[in-house]
């Protein structure tokens, strides 16, 4: 493979760059993750606020999982704020809160 040499803008600096590729395609794995979190985020507040959901829970699992596997291969991209790092959005005031028995716990995933 041979080595481009690329100038920095404003420099007379010139860096190697082995496989320019490579930085295209991290742009676009970045730019995938930053989508999915905001259309995630989108239905959750649609959901969990407006109670008006545009897509089926399936298919909003099926966006958090492909954002887990890239969050997974790609760690350079972390963001404690993402919706794989929390669940569900702000509380709703619409209904009274009452004390349960037992712990109503999330379930992580019903679609095995």
């Amino acid at each position: 493979m041979r080595t481009r040499r690329l100038k920095l803008k404003n420099s007379s600096t010139l860096i190697a760059v082995d496989n320019v590729k490579k930085i295209g395609m991290s742009d676009a794995v970045k730019e995938k993750i930053e989508a999915l979190r905001k259309e995630l985020e989108h239905h959750n507040h649609l959901y969990y606020i407006e109670s008006k959901p545009e897509i089926s829970d399936y298919e909003f699992d099926q966006l958090l999982k492909a954002l887990e596997k890239l969050e997974a291969e790609h760690p350079e991209y972390d963001d404690p704020n993402s919706p794989t790092k929390r669940v569900g959005g702000d509380i709703t005031k619409n209904f009274e809160t009452i004390p349960h028995d037992y712990p109503m716990m999330s379930l992580s995933n019903s679609y095995s």
